[in-house]
């Protein structure tokens, strides 16, 4: 290489590269505070849909942030809020108590998420509603509760199967362990894609939600910066690339999330 190819690829290359470097050395560190441990969200070791939204609001910040994820407990969660300052992602104000809608900031939805009804389509019948679920025999994940279907299974109008996670419960559906799973919507969409599955399964909306940043601080220039950015999102190509990585994109409208038409 001469000298002046040299110098050309010095300028293009190497020095936004140390721009770069002293950006993120300058950066003013901040955690996003995650109990959310399953796909899409956590995908492996330092992998999943949290660390690319990690990833997305550092490269936005241009260099004033340096976003990074901690993943815990939700009873560790709850005992750090009492007296730390927290960027929560993925939440929504019903799970965080009476009065949580005023006692913290909430952004903008940055995902439409909810629960599924999902099965198989050579079961010859579609589920959408708790009573087309009597009869059945029903997948769930152990641990989880569901709205209007619990009362359901404790009268025996419904038997109910419990997995370990959302990967375990679709598995044991192709396996025809039962009639008809509920899992959440990201997850299944994730694992579908993932595994191929997509054309094997069938599915419709049983529980809607939106899925936003709680933000617990005083830093006025922080709270912004989330606020402004979580707006954005849902218009925003690369937002979209990044999930459509994960099966998904920034809105599954909930009137016509149903895969059963």
């Amino acid at each position: 290489m001469n000298l002046k190819n040299y110098l050309n690829f010095f300028v293009k290359r190497l020095i936004p590269l140390l721009f770069f470097s002293s950006a993120v050395i300058g950066a003013e560190s901040i955690t996003l505070y995650t109990y959310h441990k399953t796909p899409p969200f956590i995908t492996g070791a330092n992998n999943g849909l949290t660390y690319d939204l990690a990833k997305y609001l550092t490269e936005k910040s241009g260099g004033a942030y340096q976003f990074d994820v901690e993943v815990m407990p939700r009873k560790r969660l709850d005992q750090l809020m009492v007296d730390t300052d927290m960027v929560i992602p993925w939440v929504t104000p019903a799970w965080f108590g009476p009065g949580a809608a005023e006692k913290y900031q909430w952004t903008k939805p940055i995902l439409e998420d909810g629960s599924i009804y999902v099965w198989r389509p050579e079961a010859n019948r579609t589920f959408s509603t708790p009573d087309e679920l009597k009869g059945a025999r029903l997948g769930g994940i152990l641990g989880y509760r569901y709205i209007n279907i619990d009362p359901m299974v404790a009268s025996g109008e419904i038997s109910r199967v419990d997995t370990q996670d959302e990967s375990q419960l679709l598995e044991m559906l192709l396996l025809d362990r039962f009639d008809v799973g509920i899992a959440p919507l990201s997850a299944s969409r994730y694992l579908m894609k993932s595994n191929q599955w997509t054309e094997k399964l069938s599915f419709s909306l049983h529980h809607g939600f939106l899925r936003s940043f709680l933000l617990k601080t005083d830093d006025q220039q922080l709270n912004d910066f989330i606020q402004i950015h979580a707006k954005e999102m849902g218009s925003d190509s690369q937002w979209a690339e990044i999930l459509g990585n994960y099966g998904l994109s920034p809105k599954h409208p909930m009137s016509s999330v149903s895969d059963a038409n």
